[in-house]
């Protein structure tokens, strides 16, 4: 995805490489409807992208310094056809479909949000994960170059 000039777009990730066992169609759709509302509502500051590993199994949050949602909308957010904006693209099916998802993998979604200061949104889906080892990643450059 792009950003405007205005808008820095950075990934906050663990100093360890993991391997996770998890449905990687389903984890780039949730990615990709976050990233989508923080470009849509973030004109300039940044969107941080945060992933890691916890002990039930890992954890992505994207947050913004965009228009917010304001409170009375927060309990609804999650809900079909739920907008902050209504002139904004899209019908509002983005996040219910990543908590539907989230929710068959066993995982927990959520947000917090202040109008006016940014959105945090996160997910965390239950997965096997262990340290990529050195010569794992090495392989695959190798492997990626010959």
């Amino acid at each position: 995805m792009k950003a405007a000039g205005r808008l820095d777009i950075r990934i906050h990730k663990p100093r360890q490489g993991y391997m996770a066992e998890l449905d990687t169609k389903r984890v780039k759709q949730i990615l990709n409807n976050f990233l989508s509302n923080a470009l849509k509502h973030t004109q300039e500051g940044y969107i941080d992208i945060t992933y890691g590993v916890t002990e039930q199994g890992i954890e992505i949050k994207v947050t913004d310094t965009g228009c917010g949602i304001p409170q009375d909308k927060l309990p609804v957010i999650f809900e079909r056809f739920e907008k902050v904006d209504s002139f904004k693209q899209g019908v509002g099916l983005g996040l219910p479909i990543c908590k539907s998802i989230a929710e068959c993998m066993g995982g927990s979604i959520g947000l917090t949000s202040e109008a006016g200061v940014g959105t945090t949104v996160w997910v965390t889906l239950p997965c096997s994960t262990a340290p990529t080892p050195k010569l794992y990643k090495e392989k695959l450059i190798d492997n990626f170059y010959s």
